[in-house]
């Protein structure tokens, strides 16, 4: 499915892919996690996708992997295209002016007013 509001990009590779076990329980992403390579060495740190993982999600962005043992495999994320993101700080600006005119105004939201009535002293 096609989402215009997010931009994907794909990774891709021909090297010994990944086995359904790992790729199912995304194991690949976590810290300090090493894959095996033909020979049954393990090289790297296992820090890449981690990092990877935590910066798509920052950008409110999913990474995804799919895989074949043997053949190699497609690492693909998504993240919101920067118009999305204006849209969205748009309103949080919008919503930002609207709680400065109220604090100017000298009114006091309600939210406010319950929250002090609450902390009154208990009546004996």
């Amino acid at each position: 499915k096609k989402d215009r509001n997010f931009i994907q990009i794909d990774v891709i590779d021909t090297g010994i892919g990944i086995s359904d076990k790992e790729v199912k329980n995304r194991s690949m992403f976590e810290r300090f996690h090493r894959l095996e390579n033909k020979g049954g060495k393990r090289e790297g740190t296992g820090l890449g996708l981690a990092i990877v993982e935590d910066i798509v999600k920052l950008h409110g962005g999913e990474i995804q992997v799919e895989s074949k043992l043997g053949k190699g495999s497609k690492f693909f994320f998504t993240i919101p295209r920067y118009s999305s993101i204006k849209n969205k700080l748009g309103d949080l600006s919008e919503q930002s002016m609207e709680l400065k005119e109220d604090q100017s105004s000298g009114s006091v939201p309600p939210e406010q007013i319950k929250q002090e009535n609450s902390l009154a002293e208990p009546k004996v």
